[in-house]
């Protein structure tokens, strides 16, 4: 479905306090039928899995899509890039999560 239905960027820039900061490059195959994206360092990657999350390339590698992630939106859009500020994230701090 969304494989034909949405242009999503070649890659992204990202700025987190809790999660990889850096490029995000598009990969050529797709996770649960959307465009996926690995950092340069190939140890974060942006993902939907039942909604986008910024988290370990582990998950990916596995197919699970059991996490939170460390940056998430509820956002429901074809392509992360489409998110912009409206992320949020998981936080040890006692301001807790979705702080941000």
């Amino acid at each position: 479905m969304y494989q034909d239905d949405c242009v999503c960027c070649a890659s992204l820039s990202v700025r987190g306090r809790y999660f990889g900061n850096g490029k995000y490059i598009k990969q050529n195959t797709f996770y649960d039928n959307r465009a996926w994206y690995m950092d340069e360092s190939k140890r974060w990657c942006i993902f939907y899995g039942g909604h986008w999350k910024v988290d370990s390339c582990d998950f990916v590698a596995r197919k699970e899509n059991w996490s939170q992630g460390y940056g998430w939106s509820k956002i429901q859009t074809g392509c992360p890039g489409q998110i912009e500020e409206f992320w949020r994230y998981y936080s040890w701090s006692s301001a807790g999560s979705a702080s941000g």
